[in-house]
């Protein structure tokens, strides 16, 4: 709630967050990598149309679930923007480097 305290969270479960976070985002960069994508409308494209997509939101929310017991709705949705914007970033840095498609 605003006002309140936020509930504290151990440095451990910090660590194991941080680490499926950076996971998801290698997961995500080596599959873009991997079909060869130039830019994040193919690789979103072609996400939303993967039999897997289901499968990994229902994983999303599942963490998402464990998360908010360990601290509040609020904090995983925070997270969880931040490692939007961090994959967001990353993908910026890497595509920027290819040459355009044709």
């Amino acid at each position: 709630m605003h006002g309140s305290q936020p509930p504290e969270v151990s440095e451990e479960d910090v660590r194991l967050f941080a680490a499926d976070v950076r996971e998801a985002l290698d997961e995500y960069l080596r599959y873009g990598q991997e079909q060869g994508f130039t830019c994040q409308s193919l690789l979103v494209a072609a996400l939303d149309g993967h039999p897997g997509l289901v499968a990994g939101q229902g994983l999303a929310f599942a963490l998402a679930g464990w998360a908010a017991q360990a601290t509040t709705p609020a904090t995983v949705t925070t997270i969880a923007g931040l490692a939007g914007a961090l994959l967001a970033c990353s993908l910026t840095i890497t595509w920027r480097r290819l040459p355009p498609p044709d």
